[in-house]
């Protein structure tokens, strides 16, 4: 990440990972409005939330889509399976979910408390 006058920001969660350009196409008859208006464009991001376990095996994927829009700031949505990751190194063997369960693991609670305060 960039380094400014104040220092570097370190990435914790979500480091490794991928981006690409994608592009909305609308064909029409749905009732998508919101984030889909005036999108054509954008980014999505392939990400693991920690380096993969390959011994137990682990991995926690995730997922975030940002649309570019004509005259609206940029809108975006981030998904994932659980925080406490899955038992395949399969990245798609689960359904990413914008509404994720309860960690189950005592030391992830504080990133849960985190998360619950950005959703609505």
């Amino acid at each position: 990440m960039a380094c400014y006058w104040d220092g570097c920001r370190n990435k914790t969660i979500h480091a490794q990972g991928d981006v690409a350009k994608i592009e909305w196409k609308d064909f029409g008859g749905h009732p998508y409005t919101g984030m889909f208006r005036g999108a054509d464009a954008g980014y999505a991001r392939l990400s693991v939330a920690k380096p993969p376990d390959t011994k137990t095996p682990n991995l926690a994927p995730g997922m975030a889509i940002k649309l570019l829009r004509d005259s609206a700031d940029s809108a975006n949505f981030v998904s994932m399976f659980s925080v406490d990751g899955q038992d395949t190194l399969d990245f798609f063997a689960n359904d990413f979910k914008n509404h994720i369960p309860d960690a189950t693991s005592i030391a992830l609670k504080p990133l849960e408390a985190r998360f619950a305060t950005q959703t609505l």
